[in-house]
C-alpha cells in the first residue's frame, strides 16, 4: 500500500445525532480532496469554481448516485416481468438466508451508505451549508426510529418503498431548495425504510469511510479490484 495518503484513525465516534452529521459533513469533504481528480475538497470546489466546472461537478455525482441506486436495485426481485416476481417474490431480497454479500440486507445497507457519500459531496458543491445541514441531519426527531421497529427489508412493503424512494433521489437532485435539501429529506427516508438507526447509519460511514481511503491509496479501479467485495462484506 502507498504511504503517499495518510489513513485517518477514528478512535471514538460521535455520541449524538448532531455530532454525528458534522462528523460525516467534515470527513466527506477531506475524502473528496484526495479521490477527486481536481484536487479540491468539495467545500472548496463549491465556492471556488466557475459555474460550467461546478455544473461538471454535479454531473460526477448525479451519475455516481445513479450508479449506487442501480447496485442497490440488484439486491431485490424488482423486475415486474421476471419469474420469480410471478411467484410472488417481487420485492424480496435475492439471498435473505445469508449475512452478507449481494443480495443480503447487509448488502443494502452498504448501498445506502454509498449513496450518503455521494449526497453529501453533491450537497457540498451546490453549496449547500454545514450548519443547514447539520440542522437537518443532526436532528434526532427525524430519526425517530426507535418506535417504529416494524420497518425491515424483509417486508416487500418496505423494500419497494426504498427502492421508490432511489427515483425520488434522482429526481430531487434537480430540485432547487431554500429551507432544506431535497436530497437530504430523500435519503432519510431511505433510510427509515430500511430500519437504520443514525447511530447504525453513522457507524457504516465510518467503516466505509476507512475503507474508501485505503481503496485511494492503493489506486481504486473501477474495474478489476477483486478486494473491494470481501472488503464490502465485511461492513456490518
Amino acid at each position: 500500500m502507498s504511504t503517499a495518503i495518510a489513513i485517518p484513525e477514528i478512535k471514538e465516534l460521535p455520541t449524538t445525532a448532531k455530532a454525528a452529521a458534522e462528523f460525516i459533513w467534515r470527513n466527506q469533504d477531506l475524502l473528496n480532496a484526495i479521490s477527486h481528480p481536481r484536487g479540491m475538497g468539495t467545500i472548496e470546489m463549491g465556492k471556488r469554481l466557475s459555474e460550467v466546472d461546478r455544473r461538471a461537478v454535479i454531473r460526477d455525482y448525479e451519475l455516481a448516485l445513479i450508479s449506487e441506486i442501480n447496485e442497490l436495485q440488484e439486491n431485490f426481485y424488482w423486475k415486474h416481468w421476471s419469474a420469480e416476481a410471478k411467484a410472488g417474490k417481487r420485492w424480496q431480497l435475492l439471498h435473505p438466508e445469508k449475512e452478507s454479500g449481494e443480495g443480503t440486507a447487509q448488502n443494502v445497507c452498504l448501498e445506502i451508505t454509498d449513496l450518503l457519500f455521494f449526497t453529501v459531496s453533491l450537497l457540498q458543491v451546490k453549496g449547500y451549508t454545514e450548519s443547514g445541514w447539520v440542522e437537518f441531519w443532526g436532528n434526532e426527531s427525524q430519526w425517530n426510529l426507535k418506535g417504529d421497529g416494524a420497518r425491515s427489508l424483509s417486508r416487500p412493503e418496505d423494500a419497494q418503498a426504498l427502492l421508490e424512494c432511489g427515483l425520488d433521489l434522482i429526481a430531487a437532485t434537480r430540485s432547487n431548495y431554500s429551507a432544506y435539501p431535497p436530497e437530504a429529506a430523500v435519503l432519510l427516508a431511505m433510510y427509515s425504510f430500511a430500519g437504520i438507526t443514525w447511530e447504525k447509519a453513522l457507524s457504516l460511514y465510518a467503516q466505509k469511510l476507512i475503507k474508501n481511503y485505503e481503496r485511494q491509496a492503493r489506486g481504486r479501479k473501477q474495474v478489476g479490484d477483486e478486494m473491494a467485495a470481501t472488503e464490502n462484506a465485511g461492513i456490518r
